[in-house]
């Protein structure tokens, strides 16, 4: 009885899986595309700085970290700083993450600015340090050499 049931539900399944199959294989494929094959670091670089200055903010510190391989991507972090007023530092964050590519800022952590002096265009200025994390497909690794051929008398 319970292997006609079985039955049953994967006939029914059997044309539904194939298209959440199909579904799921565009997503990945969508995720992908966000995801680049190399670092492009300059490229990161210049999108975050033309954020910034869109936005009104200064990032007075960008510092890499080493990468971290995972299963099926490379995530690669780097930590940063910025200051500007509060709403401007918000908007930053939000087009960082808004960007083409995946970017996720983390652990925000916000003071007041101590050296207000230093910027008197902001009239109450904050500074926002937090950690951007990125991913990277892994690099391809060459398969194993081929052996050797001992060599003949």
């Amino acid at each position: 009885d319970q292997n006609r049931r079985a039955q049953v539900l994967a006939a029914r399944g059997g044309g539904d899986l194939e298209e959440r199959l199909a579904l799921y294989e565009r997503q990945v494929g969508k995720l992908e595309e966000l995801i680049p094959a190399a670092e492009e670091v300059a490229g990161l670089l210049d999108d975050i700085s033309a954020r910034a200055r869109q936005t009104g903010v200064e990032v007075s510190r960008i510092i890499p970290e080493p990468p971290e391989a995972g299963a099926f991507y490379t995530k690669t972090s780097y930590e940063m700083v910025a200051v500007g007023e509060y709403h401007d530092v918000a908007r930053f964050l939000t087009e960082i993450a808004s960007l083409s590519r995946v970017i996720t800022p983390v652990e925000l952590e916000i003071e007041l600015y101590d050296q207000a002096g230093y910027f008197p265009e902001y009239e109450s200025p904050i500074q926002a340090g937090f950690r951007i994390e990125t991913y990277v497909l892994p690099e391809a690794t060459p398969g194993p050499t081929p052996a050797a051929a001992p060599a003949g008398d």
